[in-house]
Order: C-alpha cells, then sequence, then structure tokens
C-alpha cells in the first residue's frame, strides 16, 4: 500500500475528536471543542513532510465511522469507511471550514520491520497522535537508507591507499563480483555501482554462501558518477560470507569493463572496521573460476547494523 495514501488515511483520521453515539436514530449534535482538529493543523503539517518517501509503515483497519461537522457544529453526519479509496474520497470532499471526529476504538496496523504489522488499538484522539508520531519515527529510521561512507567505502579507501595499488576501469567480462563477510548482524538495503554507459543492464545478486540467491535484480546506472538502487532487506547474518555479483548478458550490450582496484598481487583477504572482502572473481566471455586476491570491483552495498 502507498505511504501516501496510508498516511492520508491516518492523518485523516487523527484530525478528529473522540464522540459518543446516540441510540435513537437522530444523529448528535456536537458542541465547540478546543480539541478540534483542522488542515492548518500539526497533524496535517505533519503528513506534508512525509510526502517525500514511499514508506509502508502505518494503515488503517476498515472499516471506521467518521462524523463530519459544519462550522457551526451542527447538522452532523456520520460516515462509514470501508477502504482506502473511500477515505481519499472522503477527504477530496471536506472543505476548510469542516470539523471532524472519529468513533472509537479503531485499530492500525502499525510499523514492524519484519512486514507483519503490529496490530494497535487506539481510544483517543491524543493516543493517536502520540502513536503515530512513534510509529513514523521507527519506520523511517529503519527506512533511512545512507549511501555516505559505507563499510565497502571504507574497506575500498583503505585498499586505495596502499602503495602500488590503482583504480581503474578495466577486466572485459561478463561477471565481476567479490566475496565478503560483516562481524555484525543486519541488512543490506541498496547497491551503488557506475556502469560503462548509463543504458547497459546490469544484473545485480547477493548470494549466500551455500550459493542461495538471497537477492537478484536488472538495474541500469550512470556512467559518470555511483548509482544507488534501493532493493528490498536482505538479511545479514554475522561472520557469514556474501557475494555481491555484477554481470552482463553478453557483449552485445556492453564491453563488461568495470571500475576496480588493481596493481597488488595479494591486497586481499582486507579488513577495515567490520567488513573483511576475502576474494574477487571475474569470469565470462574468458577468464576463470580461480579466486582473485589482487583486485576489487567496485560494487557498493548500504549495510545497515541491527
Amino acid at each position: 500500500m502507498n505511504k501516501l495514501y496510508k498516511f492520508a488515511a491516518v492523518v485523516l483520521c487523527t484530525a478528529f475528536l473522540t464522540v459518543s453515539c446516540e441510540e435513537d436514530a437522530v444523529l448528535p449534535v456536537y458542541s465547540p471543542s478546543p480539541n478540534a482538529l483542522t488542515s492548518q493543523s500539526e497533524i496535517t503539517t505533519l503528513l506534508q513532510s512525509l510526502q517525500s518517501g514511499e514508506y509502508d509503515c502505518v494503515s488503517i483497519n476498515y472499516p471506521i465511522t467518521l462524523v463530519t461537522n459544519l462550522a457551526s457544529y451542527q447538522n452532523a453526519t456520520e460516515t462509514v469507511i470501508d477502504d482506502e479509496a473511500e477515505m481519499l474520497q472522503f477527504f477530496s470532499n471536506l472543505t476548510a471550514t469542516d470539523v471532524y471526529s472519529i468513533q472509537y476504538p479503531l485499530t492500525i496496523s502499525g510499523f514492524d520491520s519484519s512486514g507483519e504489522g503490529q496490530t494497535i488499538t487506539i481510544n483517543s484522539t491524543t493516543e493517536f497522535m502520540t502513536l503515530l508520531q512513534s510509529e513514523i519515527a521507527q519506520c523511517m529510521a529503519y527506512y533511512n537508507c545512507d549511501t555516505a561512507n559505507t563499510v565497502f567505502q571504507q574497506a575500498y579507501t583503505a585498499v586505495k591507499a596502499e602503495p602500488g595499488v590503482i583504480e581503474e576501469m578495466t577486466m572485459d567480462l561478463f561477471t565481476h563480483e567479490y566475496t565478503f563477510s560483516i562481524s555484525e548482524g543486519g541488512s543490506i538495503c541498496s547497491i551503488g555501482y557506475m556502469g560503462e554507459e548509463a543504458d547497459i543492464p546490469y544484473t545485480i545478486q547477493l548470494v549466500n554462501a551455500t550459493g542461495t540467491v538471497l537477492y537478484e535484480g536488472i538495474h541500469t546506472f550512470s556512467a559518470t558518477e555511483m548509482e544507488y538502487v534501493s532493493i528490498p532487506f536482505v538479511d545479514i547474518v554475522a561472520g557469514e560470507n556474501y557475494t555481491i555479483r555484477r554481470s552482463i548478458e553478453s557483449y552485445a550490450v556492453g564491453s563488461g569493463i568495470g571500475t576496480m582496484l588493481t596493481g597488488a598481487a595479494d591486497q586481499l583477504p582486507t579488513t577495515t572496521g567490520i567488513i573483511t572482502i576475502h576474494e574477487s572473481k571475474f569470469y565470462g566471455g574468458g577468464g576463470t573460476m580461480d579466486p582473485d586476491f589482487g583486485r576489487i570491483p567496485k560494487i557498493d552495498f548500504v549495510f545497515k547494523p541491527l
């Protein structure tokens, strides 16, 4: 579910006041409340600040009942909302002078990094606001995939500074890969690469020590700078070996060359901080499957510790 739609739904609901239902068929007349929320309220501003991302963080468990009042707090209208589309339609029909309320309790599926979602019961607008802020904070922290100073960049920079090591774009073979391990558990959330040409499709794979492919995707990358693509989170177990692999299909799509460090006979294995790069391989269209301890292909990834 699209994050903007989810939070539009969540924020709408939070902009309402707790009300009680009358037993008879006549809809109640609501009195003004100092806690009434409008389009200018803090929670609406919060929604606007979240529109730059695509995070599946929070969703409402339908149906819910919303109450619309005029500015005079007369002629309340109850509306049962059965799904996201109805919520968005309800939102689009509101005016700047409308005041809203919601019938509690309601439940939401809150943020959970496992993707299952936590079912949370909400009993008041104050509780809703507090919980929404907490859920958003957790979600944004989880999805903050920072491409600056990655663990691979640190290791690559350290090796590059060694005597005799140079960086060049070479090695015209289909597949470039290296095997690494990390001393902490966590996850990989993004892959970075610079292609020989901007329109070349590269197959990117993450493979564990038993050969199981944990991620595979086809991506194009900038030919002038390192470019990053987001991937579904891949769990990394501390101390276990993984291989990151970049391949082209054939010479019909490109020469296969890529940026790498070379010039030292035995620069691998190397450890910098929490990452160890064990070996590289270059093969396909020639080459061999033998380990290469003198070169490191520049295939970056973003690791998020637990």
